[in-house]
């Protein structure tokens, strides 16, 4: 993604100024992008315990996912004290445990009345009471529910490709262009093509071995 950002760049800038560009990405690059705001909350004071005792790693009670009484899960995402306090009203749980959300001693504490009261009811009956409101609460989903989500058909996020559901491309545009999944092919069709490939694979290596060999 670094890479294709920059090939954007790079051509609106060719654009405007006539002047091509080298573009130079790597994969640390991305990866130390990702933890940009892990550095703003250390340098705040934010992030300082161990790993599974901050804020967004599972420390917080209140940023996590629970386990239903069907076996699977709802995540929980209620950082802002007004959604934890709907969460609570929502779940029928004392009101009062609002105000130690960000008590770190009263932690362990409402993670296990939290967790007690999600066992209670299965993942999809929570889904039904929560999910409607701001409570930041939402079901985890198997990799197969995904594609049947409602806001996955809306979207149609998702192609069937040789009967195999995959992302749709995106980002879209919409200058008339419609995405459509590629032609199905047989299995001998595609071993002709990957053998082309081998052959242009080849007769580049080729290639580059004699340049090597030049003095």
């Amino acid at each position: 993604m670094v890479m294709a950002l920059g090939v954007v760049a790079a051509l609106l800038a060719r654009e405007r100024t006539g002047r091509g560009d080298l573009i130079d990405a790597a994969m640390v690059d991305g990866a130390a992008l990702l933890t940009t705001f892990l550095h703003g909350l250390k340098a705040s004071g934010t992030w300082r315990h161990p790993r599974g005792e901050n804020l967004l790693d599972g420390g917080a009670p209140f940023y996590g996912t629970y386990a239903c009484a069907d076996g699977r899960y709802v995540a929980v995402g209620c950082v802002e004290a007004e959604f934890f306090a709907k969460m609570l009203e929502v779940m029928g749980l004392d009101a009062a445990l609002a105000a130690s959300q960000y008590d770190r001693d009263a932690w362990p504490h409402l993670r296990e009345t939290i967790a007690r009261r999600f066992q209670e009811l299965s993942r999809d009956e929570w889904a039904e009471r929560l999910e409607p409101t701001d409570a930041c609460v939402t079901r985890v989903l198997e990799l197969h529910e995904v594609t049947s989500h409602e806001h996955s058909r809306e979207r149609k996020a998702f192609m069937d490709v040789d009967d195999v559901p995959q992302p749709s491309p995106a980002p879209r545009f919409h200058h008339g262009e419609t995405s459509t999944p590629p032609p199905a092919r047989r299995v001998s069709e595609i071993a002709q093509v990957l053998d082309s490939w081998s052959e242009v694979a080849s007769s580049v290596g080729s290639a580059s071995c004699r340049r090597s060999e030049r003095p």
